[in-house]
């Protein structure tokens, strides 16, 4: 895992134009180096279990943003792909 201030797209998540997380919650990003991303995305299964969440970031940054913000239990794990 790298750092969130190496990763290509951290701006995403550390510029306040774009994001206000606290301090806290950037520490607990891990983004993942793209040979550790490219085995993930191989061995995931297509279909998530049920009750996971899903969003298609495509849809645009500020309504990528606000599903974001919503995600507030601590106790789970998102994966950005």
């Amino acid at each position: 895992m790298i750092k969130i201030e190496d990763f290509s797209l951290a701006w995403c998540w550390i510029s306040s134009s774009y994001s206000d997380f606290s301090k806290d919650t950037l520490n607990k990003l891990n983004p993942l180096s793209e040979d550790q991303a490219r085995a993930l995305i191989a061995t995931t299964p297509i279909n998530f279990p049920v009750g996971a969440k899903r969003f298609d970031s495509t849809q645009g940054s500020e309504l990528t943003r606000q599903w974001l913000k919503g995600l507030v239990n601590d106790s789970q794990t998102v994966t950005i792909c």
